[in-house]
């Protein structure tokens, strides 16, 4: 056996003798069985703690000399014996000499009394305990805000869905005062309180709302219960419904809009009877965030709103001309009278007369050709103005002017901020219904609803009492269609599926001859629109360089009679294509 080994042997037999050394002494000190924790000085002035030195009881471990002389957590020792708690010595010091079976003093405090305990120290070995699970364990539902002002009591919480918390009737931002009469100065003593309980145990909570101070009590249920409970109730409950339309929008329109955060949601429409009516959203409005999540790169809002179900409670963020604003909400959940898009009256439906000027594009927000005996006409709009802000709201493209228009109510005034030649205009008039835009030319047009099976009566001119009849449908167009299509065609026409446009629409003529076409991209980037009869001829083609926005086009399919036609809409590498079913009777 060489030197080497004969070293590495003595070591092994070192380390053994140490161990076992070192394993007798400490079974040989006493054993309280209290878990404990030094406190700030900031924290034991305020608690009202005379000796700043002491230990602060966390927690009481069953079958032990502490639970057998009935110590209880936030218990504060200070002393043993005839010596007491300095800045250079702790308990701990203080129990370095004590034996098993010694009998000694514990000096604490305990809701603002002092308090003495004889106790007889045991072994660590003579105690025994069962550790439970965490799904066992009480579980209140109260998370940590962290926006409490530090050397105060108080702690602000968030409440977890379905939990006991929720159930007493706290609510997120609420400040938790005292548990059980024990004053709450930190997080670790909401944890404290808790862990001290077993499941089923009453808990009784002071907090503060707004400045109000209420106080609530309840069975504590366990991690275990509250999850089933809240698993069962998630099941059974309706998914969260907002109620509102919205557009994403680009960095250079979030940056002139003076928004941080890009991600959020530009609310287009407001459903009336849902949730976002209730707490008043409007159009224009830019929602960012509920409760502590917010919109992100990897997380839209519809990301968030799946989190929720009816009936919970949030906070929801959103800005407003420019100012940070929140509200508290209750979601509702999504019913038939909210689910569906109303077929347009063009005697209900706005019309100020302008037409989006592609010849000419502005900077500063959407150059506009105007529409003979229209609103916009009558307000002394021309040709070419640049339209900079609708009812106060900034206009930067032609979808924000759109959902000023449609937002405003026939018969009530509409503001108009223009720009021509340089120079700031302002004009206000009630706005005209398309209908009646449609008598004073003669004609009626009507919008089609790209959803659903829709017959229209398209009336000729009034006076010679004319009426006839188009049925209108758009679908998607499935891979069979396509194949043929492109058979038919003699080329490849496919889509991805990937291009998402908003507010696909078709307007009927009064001659059933011309269609008009509409439809919002929130993407940038090189279009192309076409439409190809179901034999494959291209009967409309129009292209754009780096379009993004509302388009608006006049066709003249319907001269080709009934039939199936395809609208392809492509924009770099995306694509989609619609099958339009159109019949004259």
């Amino acid at each position: 056996m060489n030197r080497l080994s004969l070293f590495l042997i003595a070591m092994v037999l070192i380390c053994q003798t140490t161990n076992t050394r070192a394993s007798e002494v400490k079974l040989d000190v006493g054993y309280l069985g209290v878990s404990s924790e030094s406190i700030s000085k900031k924290k034991a002035k305020v608690l009202g703690f005379d000796n700043l030195y002491g230990s602060y009881i966390t927690r009481i471990w069953p079958n032990t000399p502490a639970a057998k002389a009935n110590l209880q957590v936030f218990d504060y020792i200070f002393g043993i014996d005839n010596q007491i708690t300095e800045h250079h010595q702790d308990m701990d010091d203080l129990m370095r000499n004590k034996k098993p079976g010694d009998a000694i003093t514990l000096h604490f405090i305990r809701k603002n009394v002092k308090r003495a305990v004889r106790v007889t120290l045991g072994k660590r070995s003579n105690s025994f305990y069962f550790s439970t699970s965490d799904d066992q364990k009480a579980f209140l539902g109260v998370t940590d805000d962290c926006s409490c002002p530090e050397g105060e009591i108080g702690v602000q919480v968030g409440i977890v869905y379905n939990s006991t918390a929720q159930k007493m009737g706290l609510k997120d931002g609420d400040i938790i005062t005292t548990i059980n009469n024990y004053p709450m100065y930190d997080w670790g003593d909401i944890t404290t309180a808790i862990s001290s309980l077993r499941p089923n145990e009453l808990i009784k909570v002071a907090y503060t709302r707004a400045g109000r101070n209420y106080t609530a009590s309840d069975n504590v249920k366990s991690y275990k219960a509250t999850k089933e409970e809240e698993r069962a109730a998630r099941n059974n409950a309706r998914p969260a419904f907002l109620g509102i339309y919205s557009n994403v929008v680009s960095k250079e329109k979030a940056k002139k809009l003076g928004f941080e955060n890009i991600h959020g949601s530009y609310i287009t429409r407001v459903i009336p009877n849902t949730t976002a009516a209730e707490i008043n959203l409007k159009p224009f409005d830019y929602v960012y965030g509920i409760d502590q999540y917010r919109v992100g790169e990897n997380q839209t809002l519809t990301n968030i709103l799946a989190k929720y179900h009816e009936g919970e409670e949030a906070k929801l963020y959103f800005i407003r001309k420019g100012r940070l604003m929140t509200s508290q909400i209750v979601f509702g959940a999504r019913s038939r009278n909210n689910n569906s898009t109303d077929r347009v009256d063009e005697c209900e439906d706005p019309f100020l007369g302008v037409r989006n000027n592609y010849s000419k594009l502005s900077e500063m927000g959407v150059t506009v050709s105007i529409v003979k005996n229209s609103t916009a006409e009558e307000m002394g709009m021309k040709t070419g103005d640049v339209i900079t802000h609708i009812n106060e709201y900034m206009i930067i493209d032609w979808s924000d002017l759109s959902i000023a228009i449609n937002n405003t109510k026939v018969g009530e005034p509409i503001e108009v901020i223009y720009i021509r030649n340089g120079q700031k205009l302002q004009s206000s008039k009630p706005i005209k219904s398309q209908c009646d835009m449609d008598n004073r030319n003669g004609k009626i047009l009507y919008r089609i609803n790209p959803d659903e099976d829709s017959q229209v009566i398209i009336k000729g001119n009034r006076s010679r009492g004319e009426n006839s009849r188009v049925r209108i449908r758009i679908e998607d167009a499935t891979q069979r269609d396509l194949n043929n299509l492109s058979l038919a065609s003699r080329r490849k026409i496919f889509s991805n599926n990937q291009l998402k446009i908003e507010n696909l629409s078709l307007i009927v003529s009064q001659n059933r001859e011309n269609v008009s076409l509409s439809f919002e991209i929130d993407g940038r980037g090189d279009t192309q629109i076409q439409i190809y009869s179901q034999n494959g001829r291209s009967l409309y083609n129009y292209e754009l360089d780096s379009f993004s926005g509302v388009f608006m086009d006049e066709l003249d399919i319907a001269q080709n009679g009934s039939g199936i036609y395809f609208l392809q809409i492509r924009q770099d590498e995306k694509s989609l294509i619609k099958k339009i079913y159109l019949q004259k009777q």
